[in-house]
């Protein structure tokens, strides 16, 4: 029997992919908040829209309403925004018929707000860049440059820091972006983690460098291999109680210490197409995963020096006149 699976989110590039990747094994179930989601438009979907997870109780009813309608055999989230509302629901959801590999609520709320995410990494030594907030600007090193970041969970995940040239620029973009903080800015080799990890807490961690970004997203990436900053982030997706898919981001600096610092955390499952250039089969052992099965970690191994670009593609044209070429 083919797999029904809904995946939500499919206005960002995770979405867009992961709905591309599972066609036509599985019969994909599309969603999103935005009539003009790309994801909403791939031959093949059946697509429904939903409302914005900010509205927390038209979504539930609507996701709920959804499932019920489709019968879903699994729920695939690919924003930061949904997890919270999504793990409260997960009971009502295996009632239903409808598995989840889903962050703990406290995961998922921490993941969205820079402020909790840096405490708790902190609280198991994990090194995140120094942080300030709005109000606290007079303590700011001299000398430290700094960028600001929003901590609302409505943001969109293509949100970037600002850096700022001073600190009464600092404390004017929070005033704008409120809520927000400010954050010491680093500097080194950006790196993303597409990470798994089992229910029994062992990780796979495939690294790659992000080369060139686009609204947040790394349009050339390339894998790499690195025992420190491999550590790093395996102690992060502990300290931060991940199970499931996850992408870890950070630096590795060029001075001073400590050498490798995480920057962030998206308890859902990201990028994929570079680690699975590179060898390792993530999405297969993570679909796996979400189906109760063991993950095999020998097969998420990978090789290094694997580059990928991509680019914006044409979706789709819809009401054209027809054109005569003289």
């Amino acid at each position: 029997m083919t797999s029904r699976i809904l995946v939500t989110g499919v206005a960002t590039p995770p979405g867009l992919a992961l709905a591309r990747a599972l066609l036509p094994q599985a019969d994909v179930i599309a969603a999103d908040a935005d009539p003009h989601a790309p994801g909403l438009h791939i031959p093949g979907v059946t697509a429904h829209q939903l409302p914005a997870a900010a509205d927390k109780k038209r979504y539930t009813e609507e996701l709920l309403r959804l499932c019920s309608l489709e019968q879903p055999h699994a729920l695939i989230p690919t924003t930061a925004q949904e997890l919270p509302l999504l793990g409260r629901l997960a009971g009502r959801l295996q009632s239903m018929g409808v598995r989840t590999w889903l962050p703990s609520t406290r995961t998922a709320e921490a993941c969205l707000d820079h402020r909790l995410l840096y405490t708790l990494l902190a609280d198991r030594d994990v090194p995140t860049p120094r942080w300030w907030p709005a109000e606290r600007t007079a303590d700011i090193p001299h000398g430290v440059e700094v960028e600001v970041v929003s901590t609302s969970d409505h943001t969109k995940p293509i949100f970037a820091p600002i850096p700022c040239h001073s600190r009464e620029q600092a404390r004017m973009l929070c005033a704008l972006l409120e809520p927000a903080a400010i954050q010491e800015r680093l500097h080194g080799a950006e790196f993303t983690a597409d990470c798994l990890v089992d229910n029994h807490g062992q990780a796979s961690v495939i690294l790659r460098h992000r080369h060139a970004i686009q609204g947040g997203v790394s349009m050339v990436t390339s894998t790499f291999h690195d025992p420190r900053a491999a550590a790093v982030v395996e102690q992060a997706l502990e300290a931060a109680g991940i199970r499931g898919p996850a992408c870890v981001r950070g630096v590795i600096r060029t001075a001073p210490r400590p050498a490798v610092v995480i920057t962030g955390i998206d308890a859902h499952i990201c990028g994929f197409a570079c680690a699975t250039a590179a060898g390792a089969d993530y999405l297969g052992q993570f679909m796996g995963g979400l189906f109760g099965r063991p993950v095999d970690h020998g097969r998420l191994r990978y090789a290094p020096h694997v580059r990928l670009a991509q680019h914006h593609a044409l979706l789709s044209v819809h009401g054209a006149p027809a054109r005569t070429w003289n």
